[in-house]
């Protein structure tokens, strides 16, 4: 009977630890998306600029 109520306690919790992961995926994708999307914001400046070399203009 307690090993049935810990293994529920499980799937429970790993339901919800994938759709943490799954959201954290997502917050990852948008942060390393954000430079090339919007590369005139000056907090994501510097980090575009690391993944790739500034364009000589």
């Amino acid at each position: 009977m307690e090993t049935l109520h810990t293994l529920l306690k499980f799937l429970t919790r790993s339901r919800s630890l994938l759709l943490g992961s799954m959201g954290f995926l997502i917050i990852i994708t948008i942060i390393v998306l954000t430079p090339f999307v919007l590369p005139t914001d000056p907090l994501d400046m510097n980090y575009g600029n690391i993944l790739q070399p500034p364009s000589q203009e």
